[in-house]
């Protein structure tokens, strides 16, 4: 049996989706040490040993991120987390002496770590892959489109900083990079998300490799119409665009689902007619099996869930990954996409009665995408292919192989 440690980025959506593939991954193959902030345990099936991280005052928390964050500034917040936790994550590879690593796409930790201490190490990823090759090229879009900018040049320096100091801590041979934050690239990647999601397909290869997303594809009943609304559990405390979106369900008299999160007291709305149903949380895979249109900021896992459940999506996004996966929406006919400067009442009625007009050609093309899932369970395939990558680093002369291609 094969020992693995799993760290986790303290997130919902990926404790929803790489979480539960790890924690059904067969038990008498490997044995998984699953870390996480407190209160996540509860997020999966109880079939990993836990173990809390400590508290931390300076790092990644949701509650921290917000639409002005930029991506340099996010990605400092990852490393500050590295910092914070790399003492403790020391102690803990040093007690249990893992035969590899396992870690979701935003836990930088996981990589450094897996190079300190010269251990095999697996990327999970939820989202496209944040390569360079295709960010830079949106943020000057971005810039020239909207004057808009992914954070000054004081933010990149800050965050050059600390991964020098990271790398000399951890006696880390190379050249700290910027965006290996973000990406987190290692020998083996499994991807999550419908390969049609990443922007830019041949910029990847063999090691990234797509189990799927931990649903199954249903379409369910849908016998009436219904809209689900939902803005996500981090980027979801906006009240305008509640109301706004709110007004336009009440014109149109359609029968609406609409989850706001913790954060939003649902009495300051006043009454509503009773075909619109306001609430804090729901089962989101439950709602969407009867969902017609789902409205939605654009995170990824919660576009996988509507592509896996045959619902199109009006996409309103915030922050790059989300503005890029809308657009992929849109491109694949899946959906349409709002940039949240252009967002009102009449444009988003007219997105909504465009989808409601042409339902079946959005929904044809949510099918044919749905085709390119695999047979096989997602946990199947990533402990097939954790398996065989294991066993190739145990090859003479591979492990320097793939060690090199982590540098």
């Amino acid at each position: 049996m094969r020992k693995g440690l799993f760290f986790s980025l303290p997130s919902v959506s990926i404790s929803k989706t790489i979480t539960t593939i790890v924690d059904r991954l067969p038990k008498d193959q490997f044995d998984i040490v699953y870390y996480n902030r407190e209160g996540y345990q509860s997020k999966v099936a109880n079939g990993l040993r836990f173990k809390a991280y400590p508290d931390y005052e300076k790092g990644y928390d949701t509650d921290r991120i917000d639409a002005g964050t930029s991506y340099f500034q996010f990605a400092e917040t990852l490393v500050d987390t590295t910092i914070s936790l790399l003492d403790f994550l020391c102690e803990e590879v040093e007690r249990e002496k893992p035969d590899f690593i396992l870690h979701s796409q935003l836990a930088t930790w996981g990589k450094w770590i897996a190079r300190r201490y010269g251990l095999p190490a697996v990327g999970l990823f939820i989202t496209f892959v944040m390569d360079e090759r295709i960010m830079l090229p949106y943020f000057r879009k971005m810039r020239s489109s909207m004057g808009a900018a992914s954070g000054d040049i004081n933010d990149v320096l800050g965050l050059h900083k600390k991964l020098q100091g990271l790398y000399k801590r951890l006696d880390l041979e190379g050249r700290p990079d910027i965006w290996d934050v973000y990406v987190n690239r290692e020998a083996l990647n499994l991807s999550s998300i419908l390969p049609a999601f990443q922007p830019e397909p041949q910029l990847l290869d063999g090691r990234y490799k797509f189990v799927g997303f931990p649903t199954t594809v249903e379409a369910g009943r849908k016998e009436k119409e219904l809209i689900y609304v939902s803005m996500g559990t981090v980027l979801n405390k906006d009240l305008s665009i509640y109301v706004l979106i709110i007004d336009v369900l009440k014109e149109l008299g359609v029968e609406s689902v609409v989850a706001m999160g913790r954060d939003i007291d649902l009495l300051q709305f006043g009454p509503l007619p009773s075909f619109i149903h306001v609430m804090g949380f729901i089962d989101q895979e439950a709602m969407l099996k009867e969902t017609t249109l789902f409205i939605t900021r654009g995170g990824m896992s919660s576009i996988q869930q509507a592509m896996y459940k045959h619902t199109p999506v009006v996409v309103i996004p915030e922050i790059p990954e989300q503005q890029m996966t809308a657009a992929t929406v849109e491109k694949l006919g899946v959906g349409i996409h709002i940039p949240a400067h252009q967002v009102s009442g009449p444009v988003l009625r007219d997105a909504i009665l465009r989808i409601r007009d042409n339902y079946q050609q959005y929904l044809g093309c949510v099918k044919t995408l749905c085709e390119t899932v695999p047979d096989h369970a997602p946990h199947e395939l990533a402990a097939a292919y954790i398996e065989e990558y294991l066993h190739n680093c145990e090859a003479p002369g591979e492990q320097n192989r793939i060690g090199d291609s982590n540098k």
